[in-house]
């Protein structure tokens, strides 16, 4: 009976927002390209104002089908949908829906330990299967993080090697300076021996 129809409508709550989600990531992406290409490379005012109307056409579906997942979020909780649905649809917030240069330019300069927002983490496969630009921005970024990846475990190694080091280094200098003072002490110079000892 009823709990039939309330599951029913909390998985076309869970289809609604995935396809927020989908238009989010489609809108953030062509809003990137427009910067990266219209905004910053506009030759004329022209262009430059056709390129600023695109982009307020995409903040506005943007806010559009963010108001509508937090809905289909909220819709969610008040079905009872259980904690792992619940971290799965995160809450969105204003940095998730902002490009940053790190996104339309994963090359830029200071932006190599930034990670994207979670919505770019869901429903890979059909994003991929259904857009070229979503399928190029995945692998970019897949590979970004991968490299980002093997510079933390490369880090981790250079730095049990320079833990193994340093000791080695005060090891040599133990016995270099024991050398010191059992050979000023065979010599009979107490001070020089005092000093090596320290």
């Amino acid at each position: 009976g009823l709990g039939y129809v309330t599951l029913l409508e909390l998985q076309l709550r869970q289809g609604q927002a995935n396809d927020c989600l989908h238009e989010l990531q489609l809108i953030l992406a062509e809003k990137a390209v427009i910067f990266r290409t219209d905004i910053r490379h506009g030759s004329n005012y022209h262009m430059t104002t056709c390129a600023w109307g695109r982009v307020a056409n995409a903040d506005a579906a943007v806010q559009r089908h963010a108001a509508l997942y937090c809905r289909c979020r909220i819709q969610m909780g008040r079905l009872g949908a259980g904690p792992d649905i619940l971290e799965q649809y995160k809450e969105l917030s204003d940095s998730d829906l902002t490009i940053s240069t790190a996104v339309s330019d994963p090359n830029a300069r200071g932006h190599r330990d930034d990670t994207l927002p979670w919505i770019w983490t869901m429903d890979v496969p059909r994003d991929m299967a259904a857009n070229d630009r979503m399928s190029e921005f995945y692998r970019v970024n897949w590979l970004r993080m991968r490299a980002l990846q093997d510079r933390w475990k490369e880090e981790v190694q250079l730095l049990k090697c320079e833990q193994e080091w340093t000791k080695n280094f005060f090891e040599n200098k133990v016995r270099f300076w024991t050398g010191r003072k059992v050979a000023t002490l065979a010599k009979g110079q107490a001070g020089p021996a005092c000093y090596a000892a320290r």
